[in-house]
């Protein structure tokens, strides 16, 4: 399974996109999802495929992704601090099985950048 030991580590963008795809399915392709990598670029692809997906659904918010792909703890800190809000508003709480989505989609998964699965984080209540 994938986990998270450092805030540092969202900078590749994966969690975030993983998290967007359990509140709204299907508005991330998945698939296109890099997990397993420690380079910029598949990071800016990450935060593109999530800037998409936050135009898709009317959400305006800027994602500073020059910043967050340098993986600085007080960039990836603040935008976290605001997708934790943005997540817990739009959440039902409704179980989800991180690793299961991305072999059922065929997405990369195997190192620490990956979302730990919700059996670990699942959420009793709202």
């Amino acid at each position: 399974h994938s986990s998270y030991g450092k805030i540092e580590q969202l900078c590749s963008g994966s969690a975030y996109c993983q998290l967007v795809a359990q509140l709204w399915p299907g508005v991330i392709p998945l698939k296109r999802v890099k997990c397993s990598t420690n380079l910029e670029h598949e990071y800016i692809q990450n935060f593109k495929l999530l800037q998409n997906a936050f135009r898709t659904i009317n959400i305006n918010k800027a994602i500073p992704v020059d910043r967050l792909i340098k993986g600085r703890f007080q960039d990836n800190f603040e935008f976290l601090q605001w997708f934790k809000k943005f997540f817990d508003a739009n959440c039902d709480g409704a179980a989800y099985e991180a690793l299961d989505k991305r072999v059922d989609t065929g997405m990369e998964s195997g190192d620490r950048r990956g979302v730990a699965s919700s059996r670990e984080n699942k959420k009793t209540s709202k």
